[in-house]
Parts: structure tokens; sequence; C-alpha cells
């Protein structure tokens, strides 16, 4: 499909997709799947007892309403995306990675195996530690549930910790080295991806393990799709899984142009963008198929990150090039220079504030300048 075809094919058809979506993740072992990419090699599954999810959770973070914008602030659109400006920054020694609560008021900041949080409402205010942890903390990712903050140690262990409290509700053994984990919208499963290349599906709730994914590659990034129903994974061997969650099985595998360093659904769930060395990916999530590469960068990508409507993409580079990309023409809106290598990218709720996390220890906030346009 050319790329003119498919953004328009993309413009007419989400619904189309989504019903699509839905049939393919409730299909039966009997009836046929995608077929995977000649070039990738189909994962392996341990057999698992009919692994089920736990009840849903009664948070009101695990609802797919969206969060209204600040009335005096003006979300980044396709528009006003080239009128952003930096409005605040917070400095630290180095920044390995961060993420935001659900609910757009804590941001957590890994430094050096230490777990900093800052209020977005006051950037100015001094980062507090995260009272009760020690230092070693090598991942972090909040749960769909603003006080819960997922840490995950150089040894295998992984909690749960509230960030209120700091108190760790809940905690687990995994015995091996954890590349990357991911929260379920409903805030379990969690996806925690190890050294060996398998794949835990672990309760939230108790840290025991659901299910187990095999894989046969060091991996480097996961994510669940917005409903929850598929895992992505991607690392050193250039292929990206998905799997689905519900079963235990692999879907569809893809070949990627070098080792898979972000993966990142779109909110409506129609794309998945996936970053490598070359630049990003951009696939139907149904068939895999690759719309567009978005390859202005002159660097490894290293973080993406859709705005909240699914309207844009952001990307950031090790350079410290961040672009953020028109989903509906895959054109670049905007080029921001943050001095040094992306660490991690992310968006406010209500998509007034991106906010871009560099390796030197910056974390500053964009927003549209004054008077700019909605």
């Amino acid at each position: 499909m050319s790329d003119q075809k498919a953004w328009l094919f993309l413009k007419i058809s989400p619904t189309i997709l989504l019903l699509t979506i839905s049939g393919l993740v409730g299909c039966t072992a009997g009836t046929p799947t995608a077929t995977p990419s000649p070039t990738a090699t189909m994962p392996t599954v341990t057999p698992a007892a009919s692994p089920t999810l736990p009840p849903v959770l009664t948070a009101e973070a695990a609802t797919a309403t969206a969060i209204p914008p600040t009335p005096t602030l003006m979300p980044i659109t396709v528009a006003n995306a080239a009128q952003i400006v930096e409005v605040a920054r917070v400095e630290l020694d180095a920044i390995d990675m961060a993420s935001l609560s659900a609910d757009g008021e804590t941001l957590a900041v890994l430094n050096a195996g230490r777990v900093m949080l800052i209020a977005l409402s006051d950037p100015s205010a001094a980062p507090r530690p995260l009272s009760g942890l020690a230092d070693g903390a090598a991942l972090i990712g909040f749960s769909p549930f603003a006080e819960l903050l997922g840490v995950a140690d150089a040894e295998g262990g992984i909690g749960l910790w509230n960030v209120q409290t700091g108190v760790a509700e809940r905690q687990a053994d995994l015995g091996a080295a954890i590349t990357a984990f991911a929260f379920h919208r409903r805030g379990t499963p969690l996806a925690a991806a190890l050294a060996d290349g398998t794949i835990r599906l672990l309760d939230s709730h108790t840290g025991e393990t659901i299910a187990t994914l095999n894989g046969n590659t060091t991996i480097h990034s996961i994510a669940f799709s917005p409903d929850g129903a598929l895992l992505a994974a991607g690392g050193e061997d250039n292929v990206i899984t998905l799997w689905n969650t519900r079963e235990g099985r692999a879907l569809n595998s893809f070949g990627q142009g070098g080792p898979v360093r972000a993966l990142a659904f779109s909110p409506d769930g129609i794309l998945l963008a996936s970053a490598d060395r070359k630049g990003v990916v951009l696939r139907f999530v149904v068939s895999g198929e690759s719309l567009i590469t978005l390859n202005r960068h002159g660097a490894e990508v290293t973080a993406l990150a859709f705005s909240p409507d699914s309207a844009i993409l952001a990307s950031g580079d090790a350079s410290g090039a961040v672009y953020l990309w028109d989903m509906a023409t895959g054109e670049t809106k905007a080029e921001l220079d943050a001095g040094t290598a992306i660490r991690s990218l992310l968006w406010t709720p209500d998509r007034t504030t991106l906010i871009i996390a560099t390796q030197n220890g910056v974390m500053s906030l964009w927003q549209v300048a004054a008077g700019g346009t909605r």
C-alpha cells in the first residue's frame, strides 16, 4: 500500500478497524490467526492452566474517560504543535527514565537508583524522594491507579509502592533481572519481561504468576493495547511479537529494521508505533501491515508517546531531537532540541503539556505559547 493510500485508509476506516480488532482478539483456537512475518520466528508459549484475569478494579483511573484541558491552558493540537515552547524545567544529576501518574499530578523520576517525586502543579518545588525505598531501583512505571508506582530492582524484585505513604503494598521476586514492565489498564495483570526472554503476567494483587510467555531474545520494550487484550513485545532480535493476553498465545510477529527500543499503542487502539536505530515504523494493529516509516531522526530513537487523542506522535532520539508527527498525514508538525539523549516522553492527560526527560537530568515542560491558536 502506498503511503498516500495508507493514510487515506487510516482516516476513513477507524470504526472498521476497531471492529476487526474485537473479532481478532476473541477468536478461538480453531480460528485462523494472522500469519507471522516470514522473516520472524514465532515464539513458543508455556501452557498455563486456563489463566483468568482478576475482577476489574473499581477505580476512576481504570476508566477510559478523558480528562478535560485546564481552563487556562490550550491543549496541544496538530494546528498549534509548532507553537509550543518550554515553560518550566527541573534539573537533577541524571535521569534514567520518568513516569507520570494517571491523574497527571505526580512525576516519578529514576535518578541513579533513586526515585524522586515531583508535583506537576509546582515543578519548581524541590523533588522529594520516595520514602521507604532503598537505592537500587532499575525501572519505574505508574500503575493506572495514581498513588501506586511499580519499581523493579536489578535482582528481579518488583513491587508496588504507595507514593503517598512510602509503603510497598505488594512485592514479588521473579528470580531474574527485569528488562521492561507494563501495567494492564485495569491495573492487573502486570507484564514483566525477564533477561531470559520470557514474559511473566503477574496478578498485581498477589504477585503470583498468571502465565508465562516464552520468547527467545532480550526484550527492551513491552506495551499493553488500550483495551488490555494485546501485549506487544520487542527486543534485540529485531522482532515485535503480539500476544493475546487472555489466552497466553502469540498472535503475530513482525520484523523490524533493528533492535526494538520503544513501543507505543495509539490510545484509540488502531496503530502500533515501534522505534529502532533507523526511525519509527507505524503499523495497523490488526494486520501488522506497515503504513509508513518516520525517518527524520539522525540517531537511534529512544522514546515514543502518543497524545491522549491519538492525533500526534512524539518521538525522541539519542541526540536530543524530538519530533511531533501528525497521525492523519505522517507530516512533521514540530521539531524540538532537548540537547541530549531523550529518556522519556510523557503527555499530561488533558493534552496541555508535553514532558521531555533527558539523560543529563533535565525534565522540561512544553506548552502552547501564550496567544497561540487552537
